[in-house]
């Protein structure tokens, strides 16, 4: 296998588990990639919905505290599934801890939110993605397409 790379989420919601399930299924998917995702430690304010992530997703730990995410000395990476509103803050001291930022939209509350986090984790020199999953969907494309295609009117929306 590649090399491990630690995995620390922080909100086990809905968009928490798929991007767990999603790092799970990098070796699978992705069999000549040298990355190995493991998934170390996730948090959620819900105690249950921590603990059911371990359980059933295969953490190795898990919390109620995201600081204890950002703060695990094993974790590379930290996927920000929380409310929007705690987006910052997470995204703040994550790259202030060295750690890689993948966080799920919105990335800000608002344009200044998300532009201040660019640029602090641009400052703190790690990389960075947002989660727009929806992109490739064969759904989506084919929409797409029919608006190239001018077969669905004039689009106000």
């Amino acid at each position: 296998m590649g090399r491990k790379i630690a995995i620390g989420v922080v909100g086990m919601g809905w968009m928490g588990q798929v991007h767990s399930r999603s790092y799970l299924q990098v070796p699978l998917r992705f069999p000549e990639s040298d990355l190995e995702p493991q998934l170390t430690i996730c948090a959620d304010s819900s105690d249950q919905l921590a603990q059911q992530a371990k359980s059933s997703l295969g953490f190795a730990a898990a919390t109620t505290d995201w600081r204890r995410v950002v703060d695990h000395p094993g974790v590379e990476v930290v996927t920000i599934t929380a409310p929007n509103h705690l987006h910052l803050e997470i995204a703040e001291a994550a790259a202030a801890a060295g750690k890689h930022v993948f966080c799920e939209k919105p990335v800000g509350r608002s344009p200044e939110d998300t532009a201040q986090i660019e640029s602090l984790t641009r400052k703190a020199g790690v990389l960075t993605g947002v989660g727009y999953n929806y992109r490739w969907a064969p759904m989506v494309l084919h929409a797409r397409q029919l608006l190239l295609d001018r077969q669905l009117g004039d689009v106000t929306h």
